[in-house]
């Protein structure tokens, strides 16, 4: 039987939380917040945002260790793939005005700057089409 992922929006601090969960479970010690500060986390930011992951069954906590539940992960992993599927259709969309600017010289010299940043997520589509017709 196949289940759903539930749509759930993430904070970019709960999601920031998700992505160090990908990489390797987060000790919690209290005698060691180092171990979260080197992770690039606050141990109080991530205390305050861990009762709300726990009850929305994205996180587990066991002898103070954080560990991102199979939720977790199809959560992370879903809010990754609809970002990378946005900046396709921008980069879909770029491609568009680029072939209505064919022949203009600054274009030409503006427009692999914009499209790598437009893919890369840095610029917006807007701002990309600003760049390239500036």
């Amino acid at each position: 039987m196949v289940q759903m992922i539930p749509h759930i929006e993430l904070s970019q601090f709960q999601h920031q939380i998700l992505a160090e969960l990908m990489v390797g479970d987060i000790s919690l010690s209290s005698a060691d917040p180092a171990a979260v500060e080197a992770r690039g986390l606050a141990p109080e930011a991530v205390a305050a945002v861990l009762p709300t992951m726990r009850w929305l069954k994205l996180v587990t906590e066991q002898d103070g260790v954080l560990t991102a539940t199979d939720l977790g992960a199809a959560v992370f992993h879903r809010a990754r793939q609809e970002d990378a599927e946005a900046r396709l259709s921008a980069v879909v969309s770029f491609a568009d005005v680029l072939e209505a600017a064919v022949g203009s010289e600054r274009a030409t010299r503006s427009a692999p700057r914009a499209l790598r940043q437009l893919a890369q997520g840095v610029i917006s589509r807007d701002q990309a089409v600003r760049l390239l017709l500036a």
